[in-house]
């Protein structure tokens, strides 16, 4: 190799370093500023172009009328976090340290656990029937029977992860301190597209069969950790 073979060789992995460098902070800087952005504080200067897009001739937005509303002063619902299909649930965080789980068909809150205040919560499924290869097959009826749903509160004020199991929620399955400062976030169980239908007349299926609910814990200054129940 020659000199000039070495020269250009180098230069190439020391782009390849200073843009995978660029790359990775940008990457944590949209993470921090997502789960950890605090709340923007209004703006009284109204710059010229923004002040013609209010002002201008757009059409109105068309008011729909709320069909259903739960009213329980002084309480407030600060998260909601949607059970994965075909579950009609939500687990509903308030500022009054509850955590409620409400049913979408009935309208009607079915349990509360309480002394959780500054609570985050997400969903997590565990297939019985077929190990741990995490994979559901909607046309299989018979594993729906087999699949049990937990509902996972992570404490923010005491730093633990405490896990319900749907049915047997007066007390928790696992419990576990992992520290202060954490975010819970809910896993997708399919990518993009994967919802979509294929096949041909008589006999479609999904294009891709929904994984089992799961989610994790992520730290402000980017550590990971997975949750998984062993029962």
């Amino acid at each position: 190799m020659t000199n000039e073979d070495a020269t250009m060789s180098y230069s190439a992995v020391d782009i390849a370093g200073k843009v995978a460098a660029k790359v990775t902070g940008a990457v944590l800087n949209i993470a921090k500023s997502y789960f950890w952005r605090s709340s923007p504080q209004p703006s009284s200067r109204v710059s010229e172009t923004n002040r013609h897009n209010i002002t201008g001739s757009e059409d109105p937005g068309t008011m729909v009328p709320c069909a259903f509303a739960i009213r329980d002063s002084p309480r407030k619902v600060l998260d909601i976090s949607l059970a994965p299909v075909p579950y009609n649930l939500a687990a509903l965080t308030d500022s009054l340290g509850r955590v409620s789980l409400f049913d979408l068909e009935s309208c009607e809150v079915v349990h509360m656990l309480k002394g959780l205040r500054g609570s985050q919560c997400a969903w997590l499924e565990m297939d019985s029937c077929r190990g741990s290869d995490g994979v559901r097959d909607d046309s299989d009826g018979a594993s729906r029977g087999c699949c049990r749903l937990f509902i996972v509160v992570y404490a923010g004020r005491r730093g633990t992860v405490e896990i319900f199991e749907l049915g047997s929620l007066e007390r928790p399955v696992a419990s576990v301190s992992v520290g202060l400062g954490w975010k819970l976030v809910q896993c997708p169980t399919q990518p993009l597209g994967g919802s979509l239908v294929v096949g041909t007349a008589g006999r479609t299926r999904r294009a891709t069969a929904p994984s089992l609910a799961s989610c994790m814990l992520f730290s402000e200054n980017g550590q990971e950790a997975s949750i998984q129940l062993v029962i």
